[in-house]
């Protein structure tokens, strides 16, 4: 890697480099390495909660499609991205498989995109693969049956279409172009909060490119947008689809209320004690909440469906209102709310399951005749009880956040260093983390795994370019 020695000077152009065949197949063997590495272990841990793990989340989801009865509550585009894999084989584990196969390929693209940059060692690389492997959240979330896979896979593949674009403003690569595309497709499709992270990213590479690549960013703007559209209205339309429920409307209004009428100082009107009733007795408002979770509200016993389908406007102004007059209490609740996005800290004696390592919702899996049939039971057991508890019980060293901060750290001591990859990279694991802000409605451990996944690769990237001055590979900015 005499190259990496060579600076890279952006007032230079870039050049098309004579690639031999030894360097092509090294590069694609490269790949093929971290990706088998990353899908040999996932297939094990596969094995092992076979047919795979579901939640009660991914239940609901399995029978909109089995069923063919869909709605928006899950983004119609994942469930027909499930339905595309169904196609070959219509069964949960082979969704499964084909989850944890894309999320391989797709970290195995970013991990030989850097490798072609020369952003860090090929060694180094290869370690990250096995990290990616062998890191616990990631092979008991990528086993199971969430869309979040696919999300994470799409957030990734962007990371590695930044790459190339990054080095230089007003230069085109066709591959960088089609990650980036893909990538934003995906993200934007599996997850709601999927277009607050694509729009602004889309704004501001755009602000950010020049000439040519400028314009390429701005038609891919019209297209994604064009495809969110239509994913909300005539995609609805033509798969039958029912739109999202309107009591989930007022899913994020829940908490802010239950806090309003837990305050001891809240003064209700007589209209506002009526609203609330409605819905579930204000008894059951206090003794409901937390502000860590909107769980023990929405899906209480007590809770009307119909007055909160009715009453969608009000609850909401009303949250807003008291949002508004009491902004000193809707911060403490709301950084309660998001601890698991920014905080690093443990809370003393909380648990965050990563995942069910089950097949949740008994009743129901048994009506559709899914049951966990493991394959490899001593594995099974082994990782029940020795891995997992390390895991769920939250310590600094499993909080998402400290992932986050160490990887912000790396990257900007690298670009200190000179390094200014790493001021474009992180880009969009951060506006996911940003982009669930507003959103979240627990401590869901899955929803800031992919920024953590991608601050591991760039956090341990950085370390050798804090370290030593190492250079991109001009000539592997078109390779």
């Amino acid at each position: 890697m005499n190259n990496m020695q060579t600076r890279w000077d952006s007032s230079e152009s870039i050049t098309h480099p004579i690639i031999t065949s030894r360097e092509r197949f090294s590069s694609i063997f490269f790949f093929m390495t971290c990706t088998c590495v990353m899908i040999g272990s996932y297939a094990i841990v596969h094995a092992a909660y076979f047919p795979g793990q579901l939640s009660p989340d991914s239940i609901d989801q399995w029978l909109q499609l089995s069923r063919w009865t869909l709605n928006d509550a899950h983004p119609v585009l994942s469930t027909l991205l499930f339905r595309f894999f169904s196609l070959i084989n219509d069964s949960p584990q082979f969704i499964i498989l084909c989850n944890y196969v894309l999320f391989s390929i797709s970290a195995s693209i970013l991990l030989y995109q850097l490798d072609r940059t020369y952003t860090a060692p090929r060694l180094l690389l290869l370690s990250i693969a096995f990290i990616l492997a062998v890191f616990p959240p990631n092979f008991f979330i990528v086993t199971t049956l969430w869309k979040d896979v696919p999300y994470a896979s799409g957030l990734t593949l962007i990371t590695a279409g930044l790459i190339k674009l990054s080095l230089k403003r007003d230069a085109i690569s066709r591959s960088s172009l089609l990650f980036l595309g893909f990538g934003c497709v995906l993200t934007m499709g599996m997850r709601h909060n999927g277009i607050l992270v694509v729009m602004p990213l889309m704004v501001i590479l755009l602000l950010w490119a020049k000439c040519k690549l400028r314009i390429a960013l701005a038609t891919m703007l019209t297209f994604l947008a064009v495809v969110f559209i239509l994913s909300k209205s005539l995609l609805l339309s033509i798969t039958g689809s029912s739109p999202l429920d309107p009591a989930y409307k007022t899913i994020f209004a829940l908490p802010p209320l239950a806090a309003m009428v837990s305050a001891q100082d809240a003064a209700l009107s007589i209209e506002e004690k009526k609203l609330l009733s409605e819905v579930m007795p204000l008894s059951t408002w206090q003794s409901a909440y937390s502000c860590s979770t909107v769980v023990p509200l929405f899906w209480n016993n007590d809770i009307s469906r119909e007055a909160l389908r009715s009453n969608v406007q009000s609850l909401n102004n009303l949250a807003l209102r008291w949002i508004l007059n009491e902004p000193l209490q809707f911060l403490k609740h709301q950084s309660c709310m998001t601890a698991i996005i920014w905080n690093p800290l443990p809370n003393q004696g909380q648990w965050i399951p990563i995942s069910p390592r089950e097949i949740t919702q008994f009743s129901v899996s048994e009506s559709l005749n899914l049951k966990t049939e493991s394959m490899l039971p001593v594995i099974r057991d082994f990782l029940d009880v020795k891995i997992a508890p390390l895991w769920e019980k939250s310590t600094i060293l499993n909080r998402p956040a400290t992932y986050m901060w160490v990887g912000i750290v790396l990257c900007f001591i690298a670009i200190i260093r000179g390094a200014t990859l790493f001021s474009i990279l992180p880009i969009p694991a951060l506006l996911n983390a940003i982009s669930l802000v507003p959103i979240i409605g627990s401590q869901d451990f899955r929803y800031m795994w992919p920024t953590m996944v991608i601050f591991i690769v760039l956090g341990i990237c950085a370390i050798p370019n804090i370290i030593q001055k190492y250079e991109y590979r001009q000539n592997g900015v078109e390779g």
